[in-house]
């Protein structure tokens, strides 16, 4: 869950560098849901979470290389 919240500091920050209303709303409500479906998986299948945090900075990432390009 830690890796999710790291993740959660990247989309917050970057949705305010891009100056972008889209940004502005689409990043933070993405790091919601993966946050969520983490909070929902802890203690059921914690192995998935550690996945889910490293998809949360590949998405984090893809969608940086999709507003910046």
């Amino acid at each position: 869950m830690s890796g999710i919240v790291v993740a959660g500091f990247l989309y917050g920050y970057s949705a305010f560098v891009l100056h972008d209303v889209m940004s502005l709303v689409v990043l933070p409500l993405i790091w919601v849901a993966l946050f969520v479906l983490g909070c929902r998986w802890f203690m059921t299948r914690p192995y998935r979470v550690l996945v889910l945090s490293a998809a949360a900075l590949a998405v984090w990432f893809v969608a940086m290389l999709g507003w910046v390009a």
